[in-house]
């Protein structure tokens, strides 16, 4: 099974959202289908660090064709670590100094933050088996960023998470979850 999906791995349509992520893959060319998915569910990257080349200026550059906004923290001018930061601020990125500088130009490019929701389940009951994380998204809305949104919320609240089979499950003895 290891080998069909280190051969399969960035085979989407058969493995699903994790087959693009080519766990275990060794490539000569990184996985750029991982970057495409970690910038489209993103409304916006920051580059804390990145030389000349990279999988961070990849995210970014990918990040740039999909309409997000940049952000970059500046660095030494003499720091190769610092090159390619430097260069997307020289390039339009928005420039960071600080967690409250970042905070701040979020809420001028993407607005302020959705009020919190009271309803602390899923839309959908999660059964005692779980649900396939593609699946479980699907019962979640149409918009997928807004789904991913969602089940990072869920996770963050510990009413859900992902087993080790990959399954979204309902956090054990946890009420606010009905399962099916």
């Amino acid at each position: 099974m290891k080998q069909q999906n280190q051969r399969n791995a960035c085979d989407l349509g058969e493995y699903g959202w994790y087959g693009e992520l080519c766990y275990g893959m060794k490539q000569r060319f990184g996985c750029p289908p991982r970057n495409r998915i970690i910038s489209g569910i993103a409304r916006a990257v920051v580059v804390v660090e990145a030389g000349v080349k990279g999988g961070a200026l990849v995210t970014a550059r990918i990040a740039l064709e999909q309409g997000r906004d940049i952000f970059a923290t500046p660095g030494d001018v003499g720091r190769p670590s610092s090159v390619g930061c430097n260069s997307l601020i020289r390039d339009g990125a928005f420039p960071v100094f600080d967690a409250e500088d970042l905070l701040e130009c979020l809420r001028l490019v993407i607005g302020e933050p959705p009020a919190a929701v009271a309803d602390d389940g899923p839309a959908a009951p999660v059964p005692d088996s779980g649900l396939p994380v593609d699946r479980f998204l699907a019962t979640l809305g149409d918009d997928p960023v807004e789904a991913m949104a969602e089940l990072g919320r869920l996770m963050a609240l510990g009413t859900v998470e992902i087993d080790g089979d990959g399954l979204v499950v309902a956090r054990a003895g946890d009420p606010a979850i009905p399962t099916a």
